[in-house]
């Protein structure tokens, strides 16, 4: 017979149901006569030295040393390792259940999709930028025609639109779930593309272009496009970092929701 015992104030209390996470058990093994003790993950090993010292003072007022120790450290006998899973299941499950804070199948999913075409609007229009780099270069100098400058500006400025819309029905959808990361995130990624939407909206005034300029082409330093560029992409990563960690998080939290039919 396996039974199971507690080491809680310097004292072993017999357990036969659950056990938590910081525990240190002794596993009494009658037919083996040995005794296993056993560290749970989240305990401390200092625990399990005080939990040791009392097993090992216990031992000596047997009337025989026909009872073994074993601290388990690595390798864990397999009728030991069943029942400190099944003694774990109850907790395992407590844990589980409180990282998932969305009680809708229908939010995991809305939110799922919503993240994905956040994050895909805001690198299109970043790439979509990008290209003012790749213009021909005179001294230092960029030149850009009139219609697609006004065109890439467009463009960043209407995928940046939708990608706010999304950011916004995910503020919804996580204040509805009561998910504060899920409404921080969102509500970093909504600022941030409400700025960049404005930015995008001075157009020429953008640049100081350069002399010899006309309403069809512009000129822009090479610097200049650069330094805009690197704004655009730090501002850009301020809503990709955490919103593809937390994305990520998500999936791994309620993978199984999400693919189930």
């Amino acid at each position: 017979m396996l039974r199971t015992f507690i080491y809680h104030d310097d004292n072993w209390i017999e357990e036969t149901e659950n056990l938590l996470l910081h525990d240190c058990v002794a596993f009494l093994d009658e037919e083996e006569r040995r005794i296993y003790l056993y560290n749970g993950p989240k305990s401390t090993y200092k625990r399990l030295e005080k939990g040791y010292d009392s097993v090992t003072k216990l031992m000596l007022n047997l009337p025989d040393d026909s009872i073994q120790l074993t601290v388990l450290l690595d390798e864990i006998p397999e009728k030991i390792q069943t029942k400190i899973d099944t003694m774990f299941k109850k907790v395992r499950k407590e844990e589980e259940a409180h990282k998932r804070i969305f009680s809708s199948l229908i939010s995991i999913r809305l939110y799922l999709v919503f993240s994905i075409i956040t994050l895909i609007l805001t690198f299109i229009s970043m790439v979509n930028l990008a290209n003012l780099l790749f213009q021909p270069v005179t001294s230092g100098v960029i030149e850009v025609t009139a219609v697609n400058y006004n065109l890439w500006f467009y463009i960043s400025r209407i995928l940046t639109i939708f990608a706010t819309t999304f950011f916004i029905f995910n503020i919804i959808i996580g204040s509805y779930e009561q998910d504060v990361q899920v409404v921080i995130f969102s509500v970093i990624g909504a600022i941030v593309s409400i700025g960049l939407i404005i930015y995008y909206g001075q157009g020429i005034y953008l640049f100081k272009f350069q002399p010899g300029w006309d309403s069809t082409r512009y000129l822009i330093l090479q610097l200049d496009l650069v330094a805009f560029f690197a704004l655009i992409l730090f501002a850009t990563l301020i809503i990709e970092i955490p919103s593809f960690l937390k994305l990520i998080s998500f999936v791994r939290t309620y993978r199984k929701y999400i693919f189930l039919r």
